[in-house]
Formats: C-alpha cells, sequence, structure tokens
C-alpha cells in the first residue's frame, strides 16, 4: 500500500513540474520579442506588443499629452498653462525599454513566474519624465513675484556720518522646486492632467540681528583705532583718511556662521591701490636719437617704468593696520626701458641740463604764428663742444617766403609792423635756458623797452638780423642738443647734454629806477659754481630800458 502511494505522488510531482515546464514554455512562447501581457505604461495597453508598436502608440498619446492642461494654484489664483510650457518631457522610447524588460531579467523559473503573476494580475508603470530645466526655470519667473528674497544682516559704512550703521535682516521664500517637479511629475507619468498647489518654503537670514549689531560696536572700535594712514613712496605720500579707512573694513560670515568677522578687506585695498596707481605708475621710455641732415629730429631720454606691486602693497597695508602703524612704504616693480641712455652716451646727450621758458598768453594771432615758426627753426640744433651758436645765423632769412605774417617790432624809434614779429619770444627763451645750463655767453641785448611778454624784465634777448643777435658757446664737455617744443601760451628750450657737475645761482632779475614813464633799469646775477661747490665766475647782466612812449606804434603799411 505505502509503495502504491508513493508511486502516486511521484507520478503526481512529475506532472505537476511537466505542468509548470509546459506552461512556462508556453508563456515564453507567446511573450517571445514581446512585452510580457497584462502589462501598461500610464494606462495604455502594451501587453504583447513589439517595442516598436508600443513606442509609435505611446509617442502618440505624449504629443496630444504635452498640450493638455494642468492648473497651478498659489493661494487663490489659479495659473493655467500646459505641460509643455513647464519643460516637461515625457520619454517613450526608454519607458518600453523599461518594461520590455520585465520577465526577462532573471532564471527560466524567475521569469516564467514575474510573467505569469503580470498575466494574471496586470501591471501599470508610470512614463519617464524628465525636465528641461531652463524651460521650467523660464517659466517659473512668471512667480517671481510671489518669492521674496531673504535679506541678512549686514553692517555698512555711512561715509557722510562717519561711522557704521547695522541693516537688519528679513526671511524670504521661495519655491520649492523639488516638490513642484515631483508633483508635476507624479502626473505626467500617468498622463493625467489636473491642478496642483505650487509649494513654497521659507529662507532664514544666516547673518542674525544680534550679529550685525556685534559687529557694528567692533567696527566702529576698529575704526577709531585707525583715522589714517600715509602711503609712501620715494619720497612722496599719499594720506589715506578715516573716510577711505571705513570703506576698507569688510565684513564676512564666519565659517561656523555663527558670527561676522570684522576685517580689512584686501580686495578693498587692492582696489584702492589700482584706483591711485594711475597717478603714480609709470610707463618705460625707450631712448631716441633720429638725426637728418645735421639737425636730430627726434630725441627722448630714457626712463625706467614703474608700477605699483597691488598684492604685495596691499598685503603691507593690511599688516599695517593690524600693528596700528601709521605708514605703509609701497612695493613697486620696475621695468627697464628697451634702449636706455646709455646705448646712445656716445654723443654726450645723457641729461637735461636745463630748461628756459616763457609765456607769450595774450599774444596776436599773427604774433603766435611767427612764434611758433622761429621755434621750429631751433628744435633738433646739435652743438659740439666749444662751437658758438648763433641766433641769427641759425634763424635765416624772415619773410612771407619763409610762411613769416606782419607784426610789430621795435625798429629805429618807432614800433612798426613786420615780417617775423615776435622772435624775440624766441631769443629770449633760448638766452634763459643758456643761462640756466652755465654757458658763456657772448652777445646779448635787451630791448630798448620794457615789453610784457618778457617779464621779469632782464631777463629778456632781443634780436634783429643781422644785428643785434644771440651768441653763447657751449663750453661744456660734449654735444649740446636743443629741443624745443609749446604748450598752451609756453615756450620751452630744453638743452640736453652731459652734466659736469656745474651749479648755476642766479640773483634777480632787480628791477631798479623806475619811473613814471615806464623806463626802469634791471640786473641780473649769475654764479657759476664747479662740481665742488668752488666758484667758478660771477657774469652780471644788465638792462636799460627806455620809455615805451619814445617808441610809438605806426599803422601796418602792408595792410
Amino acid at each position: 500500500m505505502i509503495k502504491l502511494i508513493k508511486k502516486t505522488l511521484l507520478y503526481l510531482a512529475i506532472s505537476c513540474v511537466s505542468v509548470v515546464f509546459l506552461s512556462a514554455v508556453f508563456i515564453g512562447a507567446i511573450n517571445a520579442q514581446k512585452i510580457v501581457f497584462g502589462i501598461k505604461i500610464a494606462g495604455i495597453d502594451v501587453g504583447g506588443m513589439n517595442p516598436n508598436d508600443a513606442r509609435e502608440r505611446l509617442e502618440r498619446a505624449v504629443d496630444d499629452f504635452l498640450s493638455q492642461k494642468i492648473i497651478l494654484k498659489i493661494g487663490e489664483k489659479r495659473h493655467e498653462t500646459t505641460f509643455n510650457n513647464l519643460g516637461v518631457k515625457l520619454d517613450a522610447e526608454k519607458s518600453v525599454e523599461s518594461v520590455f524588460a520585465v520577465g526577462r531579467k532573471g532564471n527560466f523559473l524567475v521569469n516564467f513566474y514575474e510573467q505569469l503573476g503580470t498575466l494574471l494580475k496586470g501591471r501599470n508603470f508610470d512614463m519617464i519624465v524628465d525636465f528641461d530645466d531652463e524651460k521650467t526655470e523660464n517659466y517659473l519667473k512668471n512667480f517671481k513675484s510671489y518669492e521674496k528674497d531673504r535679506r541678512d544682516a549686514s553692517v555698512y559704512f555711512d561715509d557722510m556720518a562717519m561711522e557704521f550703521k547695522a541693516q537688519y535682516s528679513n526671511s524670504g521664500n521661495m519655491i520649492d522646486r523639488g516638490k513642484l517637479k515631483r508633483d508635476i511629475k507624479e502626473l505626467a507619468g500617468n498622463l493625467n492632467t489636473g491642478e496642483r498647489i505650487v509649494p513654497f518654503i521659507a529662507v532664514y537670514p544666516e547673518a542674525t540681528d544680534e550679529m550685525a549689531d556685534d559687529a557694528l560696536v567692533r567696527a566702529n572700535d576698529l575704526l577709531i583705532k585707525h583715522p589714517g594712514i600715509n602711503l609712501l613712496y620715494n619720497n612722496n605720500f599719499w594720506p589715506v583718511d578715516k573716510k577711505t579707512i571705513g570703506g576698507w573694513i569688510g565684513f564676512e560670515l564666519s565659517r561656523d556662521k555663527n558670527f561676522l568677522d570684522v576685517r580689512f578687506a584686501e580686495d578693498k585695498t587692492s582696489e584702492y591701490l589700482t584706483q591711485i596707481s594711475q597717478n603714480i605708475n609709470q610707463e618705460p621710455v625707450d631712448a631716441v636719437l633720429v638725426q637728418k641732415g645735421g639737425r636730430v629730429e627726434a630725441f627722448t631720454l630714457s626712463r625706467d617704468g614703474r608700477y605699483i606691486n597691488v598684492k604685495n602693497s596691499s598685503t603691507e597695508i593690511l599688516a599695517t593696520l593690524d600693528g596700528l602703524g601709521k605708514s605703509v612704504e609701497l612695493e613697486m616693480d620696475k621695468v627697464k626701458a628697451k634702449i636706455d641712455t646709455n646705448e646712445i652716451e656716445n654723443l654726450g646727450l645723457t641729461s637735461l641740463l636745463a630748461t628756459g621758458s616763457s609765456d607769450f598768453s595774450g599774444s596776436p594771432s599773427n604774433r603766435v604764428h611767427n612764434i611758433k615758426i622761429g621755434a621750429a627753426k631751433f628744435n633738433g640744433i646739435m652743438l659740439a663742444p666749444k662751437e658758438e651758436f648763433s641766433f641769427v645765423k641759425i634763424l635765416g632769412e624772415v619773410g612771407p617766403e619763409e610762411g613769416y605774417l606782419p607784426e610789430l617790432v621795435i625798429k629805429t624809434n618807432k614800433t612798426v609792423p613786420e615780417y617775423g614779429g615776435g622772435i624775440c619770444q624766441v631769443s629770449t627763451t633760448a638766452f634763459r635756458a643758456a643761462i640756466l645750463t652755465g654757458l658763456e655767453i657772448r652777445e646779448r641785448y635787451p630791448h630798448s623797452f620794457p615789453v610784457k611778454y618778457y617779464s621779469p624784465q632782464g631777463f629778456d634777448a632781443a634780436i634783429y638780423p643781422p644785428s643785434p643777435d644771440l651768441k653763447f658757446v657751449n663750453d661744456t664737455p660734449s654735444n649740446l642738443l636743443i629741443q624745443t617744443k609749446i604748450k598752451g601760451a609756453k615756450l620751452y628750450f630744453e638743452f640736453y647734454g652731459t652734466d659736469d657737475g656745474r651749479k648755476v645761482v642766479l640773483t634777480g632779475p632787480e628791477e631798479y629806477d623806475k619811473n613814471p614813464d615806464g623806463s626802469m633799469k634791471a640786473k641780473l646775477t649769475r654764479d657759476i659754481f664747479d662740481k665742488d661747490n668752488n666758484l667758478i665766475r660771477t657774469i652780471v647782466f644788465r638792462s636799460n630800458y627806455k620809455s615805451p612812449d619814445l617808441y610809438p606804434v605806426v599803422r601796418n603799411p602792408l595792410e
């Protein structure tokens, strides 16, 4: 009997296994290369379909759905839009790939039970949803008015009151974008429309009012300790006042977010140094010497450049302030000129020896015109050692062919218009440069009466071709270069050469014996010392001016 029961159970087990096996084979056959029967995506039946057909069915549904309306509520206000406007993206292809894997990821038996369970009970899957974040954010800008920015408590410097003041905090709120996307995703994943409440979250300030009150006290104490400092460089100084110091003090939330750190901020001192560097920095200048036709057409002494080292100087300022110091030596970066003056020193043109100047403000237009033409004649003239300078010889012809215009000159007891009137402004300026350089003056004449353009009287030089003339000698050890320039209503003569150490001391011009008719006398004394401060020679230049009334102005016969 027992053997019969065992035999019966064995047959029954074999039958069950056979049924299961045959069922598995059957179910596997009907689901081969197809989505398992009983599967839906967002309520759309795709079971038994091949993936391509299922994807096409979903895409048709998606295209229609994305234009469907969704209501977003903020309080009592309802905002109607579409899923497409919200940046919703439904991926039909990935959704199909996901469900196609159902019943195919395990072993034979596991797959059978999963496919059988899906067939008997059915399963619904959400569509795979993603967002175009840029599009979503652009739409949410419509709700910007509902959001409120938080404001951290802070401290600022009131430069009118010259003290720090506190600005207190405000809490804010903002759309909870994560939750809103999850809510929209829940609807879109099932291809459902409807409405959702736009969620908001509170945003609290990190820097509190208590932190600001504490920082306010510390900042004002710091300002009291530093009413000002001086920035120094090369015997120059730039005072930094209390107002600027206040602007340098910055505030930053501590790492543990427990207090506001009060400190001098490097970015603010660096910004200040960058601003003042425009007045301190100096571009390098290359030495230039261009000669043509016996003249120097272009000449420039070299000059090294300098630039504030903003980073190092800022660091030094902060260290000085922390140490309660009162002055800071600015660190400068020097840049050598590419072409140094030493490279052209064979001509001896290494120094600016002296500059003579005169002012022709108020001159008539013709006089200004003549001064410009005359001054240009002397620009670039170079004298060899011991060579004599003759103003009249270099000036050459003075007439309309040379471009001169009629203007007043003193001639034979009259003041008359002639071509080139005003040239004495040029000779006077050349004389002043020669005097200041310490050159030997061989010929110089004062004007017949005091002329306002040559003030102070006694420091002028009259010329009228062929005589009187202005003559001096280059008694320096090397070549002497003359450069002329006009800036505004001022004329300049610059003498370049080799500095032999001589020093020039002028006394005067002294005006005396001044009379009501304008006549007067003047005296200019020049002492020349060598490099060892030994007096070489003293020369007195005397001027005897007659009354201007003796030289009446005659109408221009050329008019």
